[in-house]
């Protein structure tokens, strides 16, 4: 019974969503029910509930796919100059053709000045494609002669001289190279990677929900447009029009095509589409903060620059933007997908450098509940600048250090730690109370730790001050009957009684009050520590009945036929210095 009781309460946890952010199943969703009242009066007519209002981040948005030589000329051009982003395209794709086709003008001035736009003034990315949906057509190579606020940061790439200049080489070498009569060769190829993107595209609900979460107004048209020669980039930017709108392309990588060279879009491209949104969200939703934020973004960046260097990111200003938009992705999958997807989601950018990305998300977790004081980012852009001063003031080599959640962690993973203890009561008020606990403590080993290699249960006497100094542990008892546990809940701010439970300044009642919980190490925040505790180690017994995992604290109790009660569960609040609260 003890066995299938943990897993039960484990394995719902241990399984992660796919990357196609398939939707998590809770055991506490309630039935469906039918909304019409009953009546007892047959003369009466029954009434039905108001119809719920529609999520506005469920609709599907319209993209209108369509093939863009505009697109494929710059993404040549800056391949043929070495461009490191336009140079990783597949040979399957286009990418053969292009070497091949354009071989004996790849000294051109064209050529020669876009590797000079990207060398020296760091031109690159999405700046190559904005300019490249800003133009006209690739026979005359035209600037757009609009502009609007979606529109102002990208222009500061491409100043006026500069471009003209440019776009008179490119004018040239169109016309030498044969440009579009050699990309008249691969029209087959692109149209029915046209299609494929179109039938990709059909159903995403992911427009909606970057509308709603970043305030962008109605008046945008979305167009998707393959991009051939990008190969792993997503990029979305925005072309402004004469009416006031503004026409925003997403412009997809790609990194696999059949044998004709026809674009296949994988399993990940959701993923990838959603993160290129965030990026462009962020970095417009900020415009108006970014000088300021951006002096703390640099301390933190000057610290962990190889880190960034490897990310294609060179400077604190675009690290704060990428950390909004990672952070704004971990929203979307927790939304969508649920919790634990949410928190793989979040370990991705954690183990890519961006440490404070868990406290970033909860941040803007917080921006979602409370749309009427924030209706954009843009508004709530001073909390993410606090945020960002906060971590200026802390060493990044120790906050990476300090021991992370959720629950899950500690079982997803215990090879992580080598010196993993866990800790049982020695103190009992009875045989047979001793007799339930220990047994109930040698099977969550049993089930779950046995073949990790980890020791088996050691009383909580027999613990050395320097074990509790060197380890991760896992608690189980009350503060009674395990003196590790009373004295580590003691330094983190903790207490139990049979009514009463309280962490920090919070305070929860209840009878037969429960709490599971992840903490740092008081002794010692490199290491984790996990808690089972009640007021009576009567009620330890079964606690992993109690189904947790994917946050960092779980409060219970005991129901009247004892069935387990969630009272509340979520994460803490995390500070740099590794204080962790409840707010």
């Amino acid at each position: 019974m003890i066995t299938r009781t943990i897993l039960c309460s484990l394995i719902a946890w241990t399984l992660v969503a796919p990357d196609g952010f398939s939707q998590e199943t809770k055991a506490s969703d309630p039935p469906k029910t039918d909304t019409a009242k009953k009546t007892d009066d047959p003369g009466e007519k029954p009434k039905t509930e108001a119809p719920p209002k529609p999520d506005p981040t469920k609709k599907v948005i319209p993209i209108a796919a369509r093939s863009d030589l505009r697109v494929q000329l710059l993404a040549t051009v800056f391949r043929l100059a070495d461009c490191p982003e336009y140079a990783v395209a597949g040979e399957v794709l286009l990418a053969g053709n292009i070497d091949e086709f354009f071989k004996d003008h790849k000294d051109h001035p064209a050529i020669k000045t876009a590797r000079s736009l990207w060398q020296k003034d760091r031109v690159g990315f999405d700046d190559i494609m904005y300019l490249a949906v800003n133009l006209d057509t690739v026979d005359s190579l035209r600037r757009l002669p609009h502009q609007n606020r979606a529109t102002a940061r990208f222009e500061r790439k491409w100043p006026k001289a500069r471009t003209d200049e440019f776009l008179k080489h490119l004018r040239d070498w169109v016309a030498k190279s044969e440009f579009r009569k050699k990309l008249a060769q691969s029209r087959d190829a692109r149209g029915k990677s046209t299609e494929n993107l179109k039938k990709k595209i059909a159903k995403q609900t992911y427009v909606a929900w970057f509308r709603h979460f970043f305030g962008i107004e109605d008046s945008v048209d979305y167009h998707a447009v393959p991009g051939l020669l990008n190969g792993p980039y997503t990029y979305v930017v925005p072309s402004a029009r004469d009416n006031g709108k503004t026409d925003l392309f997403i412009i997809p990588g790609v990194l696999f095509a059949d044998r004709k060279g026809v674009a296949m879009f994988e399993e990940d491209f959701d993923r990838s589409v959603v993160d290129a949104l965030c990026l462009y969200g962020a970095k417009s939703a900020i415009t108006r903060h970014i000088e300021k934020i951006a002096p703390n973004g640099q301390i933190l960046f000057d610290q962990i620059k190889d880190k960034m260097h490897a990310l294609g990111i060179y400077n604190g200003k675009a690290m704060v933007e990428e950390s909004i938009a990672r952070a704004a992705s971990v929203r979307y999958v927790e939304n969508v997908a649920g919790k634990m997807a949410g928190q793989s989601e979040m370990y991705r950018h954690q183990g890519l450098g961006f440490f404070w990305i868990d406290e970033l998300a909860l941040l803007l977790r917080d921006y979602e509940s409370d749309r009427r004081t924030y209706p954009n980012l843009d508004a709530f852009a001073p909390k993410i600048d606090k945020l960002f001063a906060d971590w200026s003031k802390m060493h990044i080599a120790d906050a990476d250090s300090i021991a992370k959640g959720p629950i899950l962690r500690m079982f997803s993973r215990p090879q992580d730690h080598d010196d993993l203890l866990m800790v049982s009561p020695d103190v009992f008020p009875d045989a047979g109370t001793r007799r339930g606990v220990t047994d109930y403590v040698a099977g969550v080993w049993e089930a779950l730790f046995k073949n990790q290699f980890v020791s088996r249960p050691t009383p909580a006497g027999e613990i050395t001050k320097d074990q509790r100094r060197t380890s991760a542990m896992i608690l189980f008892g009350s503060p009674s009957s395990n003196v590790v546990l009373r004295d580590v809940m003691k330094k983190c701010d903790m207490s139990i009684t049979r009514t009463e439970l309280k962490i920090g300044d919070k305070t929860y009642t209840g009878q037969n009050i429960i709490l599971i919980t992840i903490f740092p190490n008081p002794y010692n925040k490199e290491k984790p520590v996990l808690i089972y505790a009640a007021h009576d180690d009567n009620y330890i017994i079964n606690l992993n009945t109690f189904l947790h995992g994917p946050t960092d604290y779980l409060i219970g109790r005991w129901g009247p036929r004892d069935e387990p009660i969630i009272i509340r569960e979520g994460d803490y609040t995390k500070r740099p210095d590794g204080t962790w609260s409840i707010k």
